[in-house]
């Protein structure tokens, strides 16, 4: 770890309003204070950006839901496919264009069974099966 200072930004709820200039304490593009800030979004705070990343991708993340066989084709030919990786009866892909940072639709398949949800890009089929299984067993 180095001995920079975090990232810090001028958030409220799930909305990054500006990163905070760590030598002056003001947004880099709205040049305002957290006091300037908050009369537009009177909840806004100080946050670290990897605490606000985690905290909305958690918020963002969703438990898989069953599709059907043809939601998951028109998923699968409306964009091509991210990661998509396929096993023998089982399959995953995500949607090329995300949600917001790093989630993204995931779709699997496990035999003739098809799911959507909202995760974290980049995961194995592995992870993208324990997902499903975790709320279908």
């Amino acid at each position: 770890m180095n001995n920079e200072a975090k990232l810090q930004v001028f958030a409220a709820g799930l909305v990054c309003i500006d990163t905070i200039n760590r030598h002056t304490g003001r947004g880099h593009y709205s040049n305002e204070t957290l006091d300037q800030i908050r009369k537009r979004y009177p909840d806004a705070t100080v946050e670290d950006l990897e605490e606000f990343t985690a905290r909305k991708e958690k918020a963002l993340c969703t438990d898989p839901v069953e599709i059907s066989q043809d939601q998951y084709w028109e998923f699968l030919e409306c964009l091509p496919p991210k990661n998509w990786q396929i096993e023998r009866l089982r399959e995953s892909f995500e949607m090329i264009e995300h949600t917001s940072g790093r989630v993204t639709q995931i779709c699997v398949r496990l035999g003739r069974r098809y799911f959507a949800f909202e995760g974290i890009a980049g995961q194995s089929l592995d992870d993208n099966e324990k997902a499903v299984r975790r709320v279908f067993p």
